[in-house]
């Protein structure tokens, strides 16, 4: 997702066997969008802790005057194994 100042910010997920989430979320410099263009970022957050990790699958971002406000969310999709979550970030200036 691209935020209000142009950074792309862009949650990477991983499952390893048995049964471990893991996820980073990466913030990328703005940038022109163009086709096949490779864009590299920096890592901002990493979440592998066993407490909150899981299978994260929504992103989005709100901005106010204390500065950008990043949320992370994820489902229990009805699997026992897994929980529903919403972790809240404040994006460092």
């Amino acid at each position: 997702m691209f935020l209000p100042d142009g950074q792309m910010l862009v949650i990477n997920r991983k499952f390893d066997f048995p049964y471990k989430f893991s996820a980073l979320l990466t913030l990328v410099p703005a940038f022109e969008p163009t086709p096949g263009k490779t864009v590299t970022g920096k890592v901002i957050a990493r979440i592998d802790n066993p407490a909150i990790a899981d299978n994260f699958e929504g992103l989005a971002a709100s901005t106010d005057a204390s500065g950008t406000t990043i949320w992370i969310v994820t489902d229990d999709n009805y699997f026992p194994l897994q929980r529903t979550l919403l972790l809240r970030f404040k994006l460092s200036r």
